[in-house]
Parts: structure tokens; C-alpha cells; sequence
């Protein structure tokens, strides 16, 4: 998509990055800052887009019908580089770093701009963030660099001082995923004092959205290569390499996805904790989280802030320890129980 697409809510900054195309005054690396990452992702390819296409129009943005610009809406831009976290523990190591530096230094198509694109680059481990900095320095000529992440504390101010900072906050992040899921109403039976048989009622219902989300990674990945599986049937060395690697995949997407639905738990007790205070629906950040729980703040039991507080700080520990490989089932259900259980006081 070209970035007219965006102009509704970043006309300024759309038409400043197609006077820099225009001008022939590109960078070399940029690092796109927001608060969803899909987003980034559609941004960062409609960037790059513009920077390759080779009919650009007067206002300097992507034609979107010539071949290049058709190849990277559809992701077969053979100069476009991708690099995601692929491994179990969502990190990207240093040896898929060095593959993917390989793959930037090999040579390009005479004319054609080569594009290497690193999204979520906060989970670049250290390693692989201080592989990177001489290419993000100096990148291969006739390349450009962008990297796209909702967290750039995790990177290395080195990387970051190495790039030209975008920034695309929307200052609200969309929770769509978690209402499809039906979250929400099972969060509002999580409640002070609701008792044992609750708790782990809701902490079942929980595990089957997470296994539901399982079942969602497995399919993501499932069947993305038919020429590899052709391959593994030739060669069973072959096949055991291409089963271990998409089961890295599937675990990794199973953990975005997972990721997106507890930031969501974690959310809603925050707001629980602002109702407490005494903040009116209209003014809540995510007032919908209520509306799909068929219920308004206000109809909701109100604990103690205190009490509210600490359920927020046992979403975000949950969090964390699913993030260490703690028992999935062990941690979701003591979560639950942490929440209903009777107040001491």
C-alpha cells in the first residue's frame, strides 16, 4: 500500500517522507516507533515502497501499480528482507542476525533498491543488537534499513542514535484481538472474595482461549512451504530440520499472540484500579473493555484500590512468569486465585 493509505491520520508526516523521497535525500537506516505492531509493519512497508518504486507520482508517493509496487504488497519483493523473532523464546538471535546481514551484503538487482526490515526489533538479543551496528552504520550500497518496534528502551542507544527516529504513536492501543476472544467477560467474574471454585472455573475458560490460540499459531505456520515439504519427503534430514524450525515458528507466533491477550488482562485491572479512584467511564482509556463485559464500572464491585492495585501486579507477574516457561496451567490458576481470593482485612 502506498502511504496515501495513512495521510487520514499522518497527512504531515506522509507528505514529509515523500518531499525526502522526492528530493533524493533518503537515509540509510530508520527505526519506526509506535504502539501496534502490525501497524508499524504496514507503515514500514508502505515506506519502503515509496523509497523502491520507480514511478513515483509528482507528490513522490508510490504509484502502487508498477511491478515493484505490486511485489511488495504482495511480499514477493525479491530485495526485500525480512527479519521477525522466530525462535521459541521470541528473541532474535545473533546467528539469524548474521543471516540476515548475509543475505543484505549478497548482490542486488542493478536498479533496484535493496530493503531490510527488522520488526519487533526490541527482541534483538544483546548479541545479535552489537552484530548489527556496523551494517546499520554503514549498510551495503543501495540498501536502506528499517526497523520497526513498540518498545525502543530495548534497544541499544547505539542502535538507536544509528537510525533516523519516525515516530507513529497513536497514544491508544486497540484491543480488538482480546474482545474477539470474549476476554472480558471472564475478567469480571474475577473478583475479591468470589472464592476458590470461581477462580479456577474462569482459569479452565482462560486455557481453552490459550490453547484456541495454540491451535491459531499452528495454523499460521501449518503447510507455509509446500516446495520444503516436498523436499522432506525426499530427505528425512531434511524434514527433521523443517520440524524443528516451524515448531520454533509456531511457538514463537503461539507467544505473540498469548503476549497480546495478558497485556490485555493486565489492562483491565489497571482501569478497575482508576474506577476505584473514582474516574467516570467516559474518561477511562478503554471504556469498551466494560461494554464487552456487559457490564459499566460503575455496576462492578469496587474493592480497595490497594486490593485492585495488587490484582494488576499479579496480571503483570503472570506475565512474567509465563514469559520464564513457568507451568502454563499452574500459573494461570494461581493468578486466578490470587484475585478471588478473601481479603485479609
Amino acid at each position: 500500500m502506498p502511504l496515501a493509505d495513512f495521510k487520514t491520520d499522518y497527512a504531515d508526516l506522509c507528505a514529509r517522507l515523500c518531499r525526502i523521497r522526492g528530493s533524493d535525500r533518503l537515509g540509510h537506516a530508520y527505526l519506526f516507533v509506535g504502539d501496534d505492531t502490525q501497524f508499524l509493519e504496514q507503515f514500514a512497508k508502505a515506506w519502503i515502497q515509496v523509497c523502491a518504486c520507480h514511478s513515483p507520482g509528482d507528490d513522490g508517493d508510490a504509484c502502487g501499480a508498477c511491478k515493484i509496487c505490486r511485489q511488495i504488497q504482495g511480499d514477493t519483493y525479491p530485495e526485500l528482507y525480512t527479519l521477525r523473532p522466530m525462535s521459541k523464546s521470541r528473541q532474535i538471535l545473533v546467528e539469524e542476525m548474521r543471516d540476515f546481514e548475509h543475505k543484505l551484503l549478497l548482490t542486488g538487482t542493478p536498479g533496484k533498491l535493496k530493503a531490510g526490515l527488522v520488526l519487533e526489533a526490541d527482541r534483538l538479543n544483546t548479541q545479535a543488537q552489537n552484530s548489527f551496528l556496523k551494517t546499520l552504520e554503514e549498510p551495503p550500497k543501495g540498501s536502506m534499513l528499517v526497523l520497526a518496534t513498540t518498545q525502543p528502551r530495548g534497544l541499544l542507544p547505539t542502535i538507536r542514535s544509528r537510525c533516523q527516529t519516525v515516530s507513529l504513536l497513536q497514544n491508544k492501543k486497540t484491543y480488538d484481538f482480546a474482545m474477539d476472544c470474549g476476554l472480558f467477560p471472564l475478567l469480571s467474574r474475577l473478583r475479591q472474595g468470589a472464592g476458590a471454585a470461581v477462580a479456577l472455573g474462569v482459569a479452565h475458560e482462560l486455557r481453552d482461549l490459550l490453547a484456541a490460540l495454540r491451535a491459531q499459531a499452528e495454523h499460521m505456520t501449518a503447510d507455509s512451504d509446500v516446495n520444503g515439504q516436498e523436499m522432506a519427503e525426499q530427505d528425512p534430514a531434511f524434514g527433521k530440520r523443517m520440524n524443528a524450525l516451524r515448531q520454533a515458528q509456531t511457538e514463537a507466533e503461539y507467544r505473540r499472540l498469548r503476549q497480546e491477550l495478558l497485556d490485555a488482562v493486565e489492562v483491565w485491572f489497571m482501569q478497575c484500579c482508576l474506577v476505584a479512584e473514582g474516574v467516570a467511564h467516559e474518561h477511562l482509556p478503554h471504556p469498551e473493555f466494560f461494554d464487552a463485559a456487559n457490564g459499566r464500572p460503575e455496576t462492578l464491585d469496587k474493592p480497595s484500590w490497594e486490593s485492585l492495585d495488587g490484582h494488576a501486579r499479579a496480571a503483570s507477574e503472570l506475565m512474567t512468569y509465563l514469559e520464564r516457561n513457568v507451568d502454563e496451567r499452574l500459573a494461570v490458576e494461581t493468578f486466578c486465585l490470587t484475585v478471588c481470593q478473601k481479603s485479609s482485612n
